[in-house]
Formats: structure tokens, sequence, C-alpha cells
């Protein structure tokens, strides 16, 4: 057993790695957002500071019909406040993503900079696009999350290796001075 403490010790390290990663890119993706179909509110809590993240869809259904929009609209309004203070819009139409509930395009971030209820109010939708709101760290948690992965999985071939030369009994020797 004393021969495999190596590989032990590389297939925990990648374990201590893996896990959390896998549980931060499952916890980032399954979060579900906040939909508006027409003008709406909605009280949103981030947990800790995070983004709020703005999306419209340019394929949806809404009301039993299919709509297909390039752009949002002149017109509507997109507000957000935390504690009754208006907070900055950044335009932000970096992401799109495709599901099985259509093509969705970022369009604003909001900075939650602290834990609380925060309020977006979206006015004047004229009925034929669907918005959507999500609380979260963006991109940048599916990020670490697969840098995490990475390192693991190398640890885990380090772990791999160690184990082939403990039980080949093939150790490199330490040469005598």
């Amino acid at each position: 057993m004393k021969k495999f403490r190596y590989a032990l010790i590389a297939l925990a390290v990648s374990l201590a790695l893996i896990l959390p990663a896998i549980r931060l890119i499952y916890s980032a993706a399954t979060k579900k957002p906040t939909f508006f179909n027409a003008d709406g509110r909605a009280v949103l809590t981030a947990q800790k500071p995070a983004t709020l993240t703005v999306w419209y869809y340019t394929e949806s259904v809404v009301n039993g019909h299919y709509h297909k929009v390039e752009e949002v609209p002149d017109g509507v309004a997109i507000a957000a406040t935390f504690n009754g203070r208006d907070l900055p819009l950044s335009l932000d139409r970096s992401t799109t993503v495709s599901m099985s509930d259509g093509e969705k395009k970022s369009l604003f971030s909001i900075p939650a900079s602290q834990p609380g209820d925060y309020v977006v109010e979206i006015k004047n939708n004229p009925g034929g696009i669907k918005f959507a709101v999500s609380v979260g760290s963006g991109v940048w948690a599916f990020f670490k999350g697969f840098i995490l992965c990475g390192f693991g999985g190398a640890f885990f071939v380090i772990a791999l290796v160690f184990t082939a030369l403990a039980a080949t009994n093939t150790f490199p020797k330490p040469k005598a001075t």
C-alpha cells in the first residue's frame, strides 16, 4: 500500500478539483431565469455579489404564436433597482445561447454588488418578445469550472502514471553519488 501513496494523493487532489468544478458548472447551467412575455416586474435575490443579465429571445413561442425578432423595438423600457435606488444598466450583447426553448441574446448586465433583493422592471413590451432575467456569475462560472476540471484531469493522469509505476515496480532509482 505504501508504494501507491503518491497515486492516492494525486487521485485525492484530482477529485478535490473535479467534484466542485462539476457542481459549479451544473449550478450555473441549471439556474432558471425569470421570464417576461409582457410588461412585468420581478424580484430576484442575489445570495452573494453577482451579475443580473437581461436576455431577449430572438426566437420564441409566446401565447401559442411563434415570434422571431432581430432587435428589441424602440420604446421598451428596462429598469433595475436595489433598496429603492436605480442601478446602472450596462449594454452587453456578448452572449447568444441556443436552447430548446429558443435562441436568446444578452441585452444588459446589471451589477448586484451586495446580497439582497433586486427589482427588474420591463415596460412597453409589445407582447411578441420574450424577455428573461437571470442571476449568476455569467460565463466566468463556466470558465472557472472548466479550469478546475482541467487541473483535476491533469492530477488524474498523474495518479494513473504513479499507479502504473507502483504496480510494475519501475520507479526511477536515485543515482548514487
